[in-house]
């Protein structure tokens, strides 16, 4: 027999919606295996889960989706959670918001966001991710804002995020990630702000953000950088902010009437290396 949790309906107010949400909220409940399913009827009135800070649950309920099929957020933070899969969220296809930060995530199956094709922000930050594979993000075309920051990626496929075109934030600091491919945002044509503080960067290839004319803000602070080309921003209209402090080779932020100066900065100080070993 499945063992059964209850989760309490009440209105709350998301400010990310700017509305109230019909939440159903499972509270001081010990969730410490897998197979638990949610004991609460059938309500299409739903529209918002919620399990908040509680370190005794290590799984996701596994018919979520069955009892509040309207779902447009779920959020699962401050647990112990340490993998998903897409039996957690299938057939969720209005779902738009989804925060499982603060978890032990280590392991997402390839699947797990298939059926989420309205999903516009997804919240991963602070787990324990190393790897996310090529084809994780393939249905989320939609999705304006990913948060991986806090986690420990150290690679990432070429194309994780070819499917992205729709992103306006990505936020990937305090990883471990020590080079970007070239290819690693050429679809990420509507993008504004990419944030990569505090990683293990030593280059950055001169194409990565050719194909991002609506950047606006780069973070790339913290990180080992010895070697840019001073062109690498060349071509973006809109960019308003480089932050490149606390790097090897440069140690300064720039704002757009800073741009001259940020291009002799890395034309003097940050020698340039063979870019081909960032195409492999």
């Amino acid at each position: 027999n499945k063992k059964e949790v209850n989760c309490r309906l009440f209105i709350s107010k998301w400010h990310y919606f700017n509305k109230t949400l019909n939440l159903c909220q499972v509270e001081n409940e010990n969730i410490e295996e897998d197979g638990f399913i949610i004991s609460n009827n059938r309500d299409l009135s739903v529209n918002g889960f919620s399990i908040p800070n509680n370190k005794n649950v290590k799984f996701i309920p596994e018919n979520i989706v069955d009892k509040f099929p309207q779902l447009i957020a779920v959020q699962v933070f401050g647990c112990s959670v340490r993998s998903i899969g897409r039996k957690h969220f299938k057939e969720l296809q209005h779902l738009i918001l989804l925060n499982l930060a603060r978890n032990e995530i280590v392991d997402i199956e390839e699947a797990s966001f298939r059926d989420l094709l309205s999903l516009e922000h997804l919240q991963l930050s602070h787990n324990k991710i190393e790897n996310l594979s090529a084809q994780i993000f393939d249905s989320l075309i939609n999705l304006r804002f990913l948060y991986l920051e806090s986690n420990s990626i150290k690679n990432l496929n070429s194309g994780v995020f070819n499917s992205l075109i729709q992103l306006d934030h990505i936020n990937l600091n305090s990883n471990q990630i020590e080079k970007l491919n070239q290819h690693q945002f050429k679809n990420l044509v509507n993008v504004r702000n990419v944030s990569l503080t505090n990683n293990q960067l030593e280059t950055i290839d001169s194409k990565l953000f050719s194909n991002c004319k609506q950047l606006e803000h780069v973070w790339l602070n913290e990180n080992k950088i010895r070697s840019m080309k001073a062109e690498t921003f060349d071509g973006l209209s809109k960019l308003k902010w480089l932050d490149m402090r606390a790097n090897i080779c440069v140690n300064d932020g720039y704002l757009l009437a800073e741009f001259e100066t940020m291009r002799n900065d890395l034309r003097k100080n940050c020698s340039i290396v063979d870019e081909s070993i960032l195409k492999n």
